[in-house]
């Protein structure tokens, strides 16, 4: 599915290190669907490496949008 290629683009932006690139490739699986965990997982690891680069601001941005869509 479409929201899959997203999820892997994401993951493979991640780890290549381009961060803005997955953000938007995650936010687009998110946006095609909501309700897998591991999109929302991804999502988490994208806020991670904005935090370990120093861009707290992002990664809190990210984070506060995961603990809205899934509270528990």
């Amino acid at each position: 599915t479409s929201s899959q290629t997203w999820y892997v683009l994401s993951q493979i932006h991640r780890l290549a290190g381009d961060l803005d690139a997955a953000h938007q490739a995650i936010r687009s699986a998110l946006a095609e669907d909501s309700a897998a965990q591991r999109y929302w997982t991804e999502y988490c690891d994208v806020g991670a490496s904005y935090h370990a680069r120093g861009a707290t601001d992002q990664a809190l941005t990210i984070y506060r949008e995961v603990t809205r869509a899934l509270p528990d």
